[in-house]
């Protein structure tokens, strides 16, 4: 009777440390992904700032500026009047109706600044 009785403790104690170590796998995994979706975000809010204050300093015409705080780093390309931000493994794509100057790196305080008709991306 007691062999059983140790048998079956045995087999409850494997059984809950396979649960236990599944469960931590599980945990593990909902980590991953909840860093990668919130960098995501962070990546997609500072790209939308940035193109919100080129499109507001555009629209409002020269000697504009504006003053962006990017919380990812961010490269911005224009061509054919499509601005497009990148970053993060993803990008924003935008019409512009003004030309913009191109940049890489960008982060933190950036200044967003029309010069006669073309938007400038610079650092302070």
């Amino acid at each position: 009777m007691r062999g059983q009785v140790s048998l079956e403790y045995l087999v409850l104690a494997l059984l809950a440390l396979a649960l236990i170590s599944v469960s931590v796998f599980a945990l593990a995994n909902i980590g991953d992904y909840a860093e990668k979706a919130s960098g995501l975000f962070v990546f997609r809010s500072s790209a939308i700032s940035l193109a919100n204050a080129m499109d507001e300093v555009c629209a409002l015409g020269s000697g504009n500026v504006r003053s962006v705080a990017l919380e990812a780093q961010l490269n911005v390309e224009y061509e054919d009047n499509i601005v497009r931000i990148s970053g993060y493994d993803s990008s924003v794509v935008r019409p512009s109706r003004c030309e913009i100057g191109a940049a890489s790196g960008l982060e933190g305080r950036v200044y967003v600044k029309n010069e006669g008709g073309r938007v400038s991306v610079t650092k302070p």
